[in-house]
């Protein structure tokens, strides 16, 4: 793709790697090495004509969480009207790829929320996620 000057990296992670999620660090951690490869290679990339472009979809109908173990959803994720159907996520994120976008956030509602994500300081997030951590550990131990 670098010698032919054109071509694109399209890369499905998951907006858990941009913040704090409690009660599910290794899938976090995971999250914040494709967070982190994505920007890397497109700062490697940048000038050569090839594109790096991140997808971050949120909550996707999907059998994720059942795969996951989580039927409910995992503990810290948005709504559920903030879900949206694969076929949505996929249309959107070949879209924002075709635009060029380094990062692409399925789904209007969800757009928004992760956009105003910056403007909360990490003190914050932290705690809430600390909070909530420690909800499911009094959870856990009433079992």
């Amino acid at each position: 793709m670098v010698k032919r000057r054109r071509g694109g990296v399209l890369n499905i992670g998951s907006s858990a790697g941009l913040t704090v999620l409690p009660n599910a660090a290794t899938y976090v951690a995971r999250e914040h090495f494709v967070a982190g490869f994505s920007e890397a290679l497109r700062a490697d990339l940048s000038g050569t004509g090839v594109t790096v472009t991140q997808v971050c979809p949120g909550p996707v109908e999907s059998e994720f969480d059942q795969v996951a173990g989580s039927a409910g959803g995992m503990i810290g994720t948005p709504p559920a009207f903030f879900r949206i159907t694969a076929a949505q996520c996929a249309r959107e994120a070949l879209a924002g790829f075709e635009r060029v976008e380094p990062r692409v956030f399925p789904g209007r509602a969800y757009w928004f929320v992760m956009k105003m994500l910056p403007l909360i300081p990490m003190w914050m997030r932290r705690k809430q996620a600390a909070n909530i951590a420690g909800r499911l550990r009094v959870g856990t131990n009433n079992r």
